[in-house]
């Protein structure tokens, strides 16, 4: 499933998605909206989709962030806690952390009941035992309270702990045991650069939640770009992303202060590349070689692109519809029920995408760092990474 991350400046994109059934649902996020406000929005969206997902993040692992300053509303929510520190968490404040967290949930008619949890920078880390006993508490709550709902637990891993097989492996060992639904995972990226560039670290990602979901629990992966693509395929039930940046990967450092902040260029997703390519001057040049139609996606939302794309405008409402609908029918291409063919099935995009990038490249066409298709191979190794770990 493909789920909208809520964010910064949603206009009608999440309505028109979840009306066209581009999006199976939504995670909101408290840090955009004030509770009545969003009171006011989960009461619409429970009304209008009925059958869509909506779920809460409350962002608990924000509150540890250390001097975090850009957290916006999350300072009118009954359960904010500012500069959280490891001696902030007794038995006692646990409990209560989690009472406040998982109360607001039930208050408000979300679909699942999202568990606290904190960024951890290695699965052996006091910050990893902490977020245990937050699941713990978590669930001996929804027990006890008869919460009918499902829950989801949060995890927040920093990317550099996703290199640790044997830390790894011990810490599933824990979560393998524990009586929820699933998770709802987050990889806090050491870089804010979209693609992943250390295939250890995405194969260790790929082993996380293939063990999660072979053990029977969902997994959500949050603020996921096309990447998820990989993660589906060896078991993700769901992956979530946004239309800007911040919604397509997690990284701290969009939660401290920035100055001299440029606007983000013009980007398009090729469905045929797997990846987002700059309207201007890329997809500019691409059109211009005769390549439009090999790189165009056909989305609908795309049609004014097709012909001298840097003139056209190109409305951030359209290019997250579009790029929802691009992310929706790569995730169609791999619903195999055998997770080999499924991973047989990206390995052809993969290399697909390879041989349009050589050809463009051919014509004199060049590309940025983050939109050319040195990701592509990274992508493939960690595939291969995987499949020699199981």
């Amino acid at each position: 499933m493909l789920l909208a991350q809520y964010g910064h400046q949603p206009t009608s994109k999440i309505g028109e998605a979840l009306r066209q059934n581009i999006v199976d649902g939504v995670i909101l996020c408290p840090r955009f909206n004030q509770p009545e406000k969003l009171r006011e929005i989960t009461k619409q969206l429970r009304e209008s989709f009925p059958a869509k997902e909506v779920i809460f993040d409350p962002n608990f692992y924000v509150f540890a962030i250390p001097s975090v300053s850009r957290i916006g509303k999350l300072v009118s929510y009954p359960f904010y806690y500012p500069s959280l520190r490891r001696t902030d968490f007794s038995t006692k404040k646990v409990t209560e952390y989690t009472k406040k967290v998982l109360e607001y949930q039930i208050k408000n008619d979300f679909t699942k009941i999202i568990s606290p949890g904190l960024i951890f920078p290695s699965f052996d880390s006091a910050w990893a035992q902490i977020t245990l006993q937050l699941f713990s508490e978590s669930i001996d709550f929804v027990k006890s309270n008869s919460v009918k709902k499902d829950l989801l637990l949060t995890l927040v891993i920093n990317e550099a702990a996703l290199r640790e097989d044997e830390q790894l492996s011990d810490f599933l060992d824990a979560l393998t045991t524990l009586e929820a639904k699933g998770f709802y995972l987050i990889v806090d990226r050491s870089t804010d650069l979209p693609q992943w560039s250390d295939p250890g670290t995405l194969a260790g990602l790929l082993y996380l939640v293939n063990s999660l979901s072979k053990n029977g629990y969902k997994v959500i992966l949050g603020y996921t770009d096309l990447v998820g693509l990989l993660t589906t395929a060896v078991g993700a039930d769901s992956i979530a992303n946004g239309w800007w940046k911040s919604l397509k990967l997690f990284s701290r450092s969009q939660f401290y202060d920035r100055s001299g902040g440029q606007r983000p260029r013009v980007t398009y997703t090729s469905e045929k590349l797997l990846n987002s390519v700059f309207v201007d001057p890329e997809l500019q040049a691409i059109v211009e070689s005769g390549f439009g139609g090999e790189v165009l996606s056909g989305t609908g939302s795309d049609n004014a692109l097709s012909v001298n794309p840097a003139q056209q405008t190109w409305s951030q409402d359209n290019a997250a519809l579009h790029h929802w609908k691009v992310v929706k029918s790569l995730l169609g291409k791999i619903n195999q029920s055998d997770e080999e063919a499924r991973l047989d099935q990206v390995e052809s995009l993969i290399r697909e995408a390879q041989t349009l990038y050589t050809r463009l490249r051919g014509v004199g066409i060049d590309f940025d760092t983050i939109s050319g298709p040195s990701y592509l191979r990274t992508w493939l190794e960690a595939i291969t990474v995987y499949k020699e770990g199981l």
